[in-house]
């Protein structure tokens, strides 16, 4: 929970239903959208290892990783999002 001014809002709220995404690197598919943040590695075994859009060899890098914090002023849309 977060204080704004004299009231609490809950992350989850801010945030919609989906604070994590991870997308295939190559073609930018969306290979997880979901309230509950998963580790890389487990979306990478679902998908056997491969992208189901493009067939790109599927990977874990660290330095790919970006991380958006809500901007709810500016309505910039953000979320962990990860490209594998």
């Amino acid at each position: 929970m977060r204080k704004k001014g004299n009231r609490e809002k809950n992350y989850k709220g801010e945030l919609g239903d989906m604070p994590q995404k991870i997308v295939c690197e190559e073609c930018g598919f969306s290979l997880y959208e979901g309230a509950e943040v998963k580790q890389p590695i487990e979306i990478i075994l679902q998908y056997d290892g491969k992208c189901p859009k493009c067939g790109k060899d599927l990977e874990y890098n660290v330095s790919n990783i970006q991380v958006n914090l809500i901007d709810k002023e500016r309505e910039v849309p953000s979320h962990p999002r990860s490209r594998i």
